[in-house]
């Protein structure tokens, strides 16, 4: 795995002189000059697991392959159409083989076992009867639209939409980062450590480890997890 980084980008983050005590009684804080920055550590874990294969080869904005092959991520997203759980909606469900749509009347959802174990274990209702993990699939314009169907995102709960208050995507929504919800909001695989939406979205000064539910997905991707 190669990670990249220009000088420009290095700019928007604090690079933690202690990153195994981040959240000891040892941690460092940003100082004044680095407020406001993203976590570099964590954004090199965040990249690494993409490179790892969390990972979708669907076009963000169309939806479609465009003519490439379906990475094993793939194979375990489902799309259902008309989801809102607190409304009962009825829903059509997409197999991973059909183009899905990218506007505010889906969800998709990642279906591996191991991540349908991890949700079976959570406590609320609102969680652990959900057909999958949330993944990101809403956004229609630039830069969200750019993250669909390779991040994690929150279950839509409502029947409104605002593109610039999105649950499944907008990084600072309280929804989206607190409550039931937030081991969605909270994880490491949204896609709150890219530099653009630490600037746009608020998510700064936070480090977001590899958690439980990404262990589930790449135990589902194939990988032999020891911890």
């Amino acid at each position: 795995i190669l990670l990249q980084c220009s000088k420009k980008s290095l700019a928007n983050f604090w690079f933690d002189p202690r990153p195994w005590d981040r959240n000891g009684d040892n941690a460092e804080e940003p100082g004044p000059a680095d407020q406001n920055k993203g976590d570099l550590v964590g954004m090199q874990l965040h990249e690494v697991e993409h490179g790892l294969g969390f990972e979708s080869n669907r076009d963000p904005q169309s939806g479609s392959y465009d003519g490439n092959l379906p990475t094993k991520f793939d194979t375990f997203l489902r799309q259902y159409i008309s989801y809102y759980p607190a409304y009962n909606n009825v829903m059509i469900y997409y197999p991973f083989e059909q183009s899905f749509l990218v506007d505010d009347t889906n969800q998709t959802f990642f279906t591996g076992q191991n991540a349908l174990k991890y949700l079976e274990k959570q406590s609320a209702p609102q969680i652990n009867t959900l057909p999958g993990i949330p993944i990101a699939s809403i956004a229609t314009s630039e830069p969200l639209a750019t993250q669909n169907f390779s991040h994690i995102g929150v279950i839509k709960t409502t029947l409104s939409y605002d593109q610039n208050n999105v649950f499944d995507q907008d990084c600072s929504s309280t929804p989206y980062r607190e409550g039931i919800y937030g081991i969605f909001g909270n994880d490491l695989m949204t896609m709150c450590y890219i530099p653009i939406f630490n600037q746009n979205y608020g998510i700064k000064n936070n480090r977001m480890n590899i958690s439980d539910l990404d262990y589930a997905v790449l135990k589902d991707l194939g990988y032999n997890i020891v911890i």
